[in-house]
């Protein structure tokens, strides 16, 4: 019952982000395929102070559910060993606790921060990626990403940093714009090690002209990396060892464990909205992607999500991959939803933001049934 309440409450948040968050339209254009809606500009109509507003509304959310919640769970509880210096955590996260350590040495508002930190910097990223939109906004808060900023600490101050360094690598290439992808990308690799998935990302959408030839052999790579995950798993924990011992720890942890709840034959199907996107991209690509030169990019980042969503088969743990993506894919949300007829957009709204919803509440539900809370 106390789930049903503060999924309530969250959706309420939802609805007041969307309805205050306007964009003008221009009258739609009309051809042989589609009647296309474009706006006068490609940015939100809110300003730095309403994000704040926002961050703070579903920080206030997090405040809440862990008032109410019967104990912390064993994510909480882990980073909360950590907190009191008992283990060690990553770098980032060791300075974040350093300065509430030194404030106010309370463990709580450590969640508090992480939540409104991580919503103003993806909801700012939002606001200046390219291609944002009020349909694009609905997608990322109909994900779960704001309930994983309850728990998941060091991934959400890196999801952070990697939402700023997607808004760079989207905008038109510069040795500037490289370096500072390239910064971004260290800052959430000092928070989360697994962010280092997105070096071949960063090297095929920043270094490499895209094409058809291209997309195809790296679509034939991600197959290929799906069918031998197990094996390059293996070889990844040995290679990492001497840069990235914990990485290298992680993996040699999760590679040679089986079954039980290191991997799920079902858990593939919490990608489905993802699979979905990939499909309605690749199959409207030929209408729409020559007005929106970084497409193929989106591409890129939705077929690479897509397999680390599948490869949950072999461990369930790939599935934290998932909230890094979020934002790329909330705006190819936005871009596929805005060149659709009406007809369309109602199947395209159905099938993934529909959904988006099943995952998200289904989600929030287990977590108050098995643990009575976050």
């Amino acid at each position: 019952m106390i789930g049903l309440l503060w999924i309530s409450v969250y959706f309420a948040v939802v609805l007041f982000v969307l309805f205050t968050n306007k964009r003008k339209e221009r009258v739609s254009l009309e051809n042989d395929r589609t009647n296309a809606v474009c706006y006068d500009d490609h940015k939100d109509k809110y300003g730095l102070v309403l994000i704040a507003v926002y961050a703070l509304l579903f920080a206030l959310v997090n405040l809440i559910c862990t008032k109410t919640s019967v104990s912390y769970g064993s994510d909480r509880e882990n980073y909360l060993v950590e907190f009191e210096g008992q283990r060690k955590t990553s770098i980032g996260l060791e300075a974040v606790f350093n300065v509430f350590r030194f404030t106010s040495n309370n463990y709580e508002h450590v969640l508090f921060f992480t939540t409104f930190f991580s919503l103003l910097v993806v909801l700012l990223a939002h606001k200046i990626l390219e291609n944002n939109s009020r349909a694009s906004l609905a997608f990322l808060l109909t994900t779960d990403f704001v309930f994983f900023t309850f728990t998941a600490l060091k991934q959400s101050f890196a999801c952070a940093f990697v939402a700023l360094f997607f808004v760079f690598l989207f905008k038109k290439r510069t040795v500037c714009r490289g370096i500072l992808c390239f910064l971004l990308l260290v800052l959430a690799i000092l928070f989360h090690t697994s962010s280092v998935v997105l070096i071949p990302v960063f090297i095929i959408c920043y270094f490499k002209k895209l094409n058809k030839t291209v997309i195809i052999v790296y679509m034939v790579l991600l197959a290929l990396f799906f069918v031998f995950f197990m094996d390059i798993g293996t070889i990844l924990s040995t290679i990492t060892r001497p840069i990235f011992p914990k990485l290298s720890e992680l993996l040699t942890r999760h590679f040679k464990s089986s079954g039980g709840d290191e991997s799920s034959t079902i858990a593939f199907l919490k990608g489905i909205p993802v699979y979905l996107l990939l499909a309605f991209g690749c199959f409207y690509r030929r209408r729409i992607q020559g007005s929106y030169p970084n497409y193929d990019k989106y591409l890129i980042v939705l077929a690479t999500a897509a397999v680390l969503y599948m490869c949950s088969i072999y461990i369930y743990w790939t599935l934290r991959f998932r909230a890094f993506f979020y934002l790329p894919a909330a705006a190819f949300f936005g871009i596929i939803y805005g060149n659709l007829s009406k007809k369309e957009k109602i199947v395209f709204l159905v099938s993934v933001i529909g959904s988006n919803l099943f995952l998200l509440i289904r989600w929030v539900l287990l977590i108050y049934t098995k643990y009575g809370g976050f």
